[in-house]
């Protein structure tokens, strides 16, 4: 499908998600987990946003720990405070976010704390 409409692959992020997601590739798997949730968050579907959200951090927990799993881990969380806050989710969201500042501080990225931050 990637070879096949590489012009229109927005269009297809929620099956190209749901495939990886079934492949033993977890690393694209989350790529278009992470696509289709703003597609989602985009359209106002927040139920579906949250379900890919949390399909890409368990495919997420499946790659190796490094620092481009990590920063792709508080990216992700970073971009879901709109869809736990319209979810009535908030509770969970400053769980996740209290859960992982020692891996967003350990990333040493500037950018990515002060949107790390602004999310609490």
């Amino acid at each position: 499908m990637e070879a096949l409409y590489p012009d229109r692959l927005e269009e297809h992020y929620e099956l190209l998600a749901y495939h990886y997601g079934r492949s033993a590739n977890a690393d694209k798997a989350v790529q278009y987990l992470d696509l289709a949730n703003q597609k989602a968050s985009k359209l106002n579907a927040m139920e579906e946003a949250k379900a890919y959200f949390d399909k890409a951090m368990a495919h997420l927990d499946t790659l190796p720990e490094s620092e481009e799993n990590r920063q792709r881990r508080i990216s992700l969380l970073v971009n879901q405070g709109v869809v736990f806050l319209l979810l009535f989710k908030s509770q969970e969201y400053y769980d996740l976010l209290t859960r992982y500042e020692p891996m967003a501080k350990g990333l040493g990225n500037p950018e990515l704390m002060g949107a790390f931050y602004a999310r609490w």
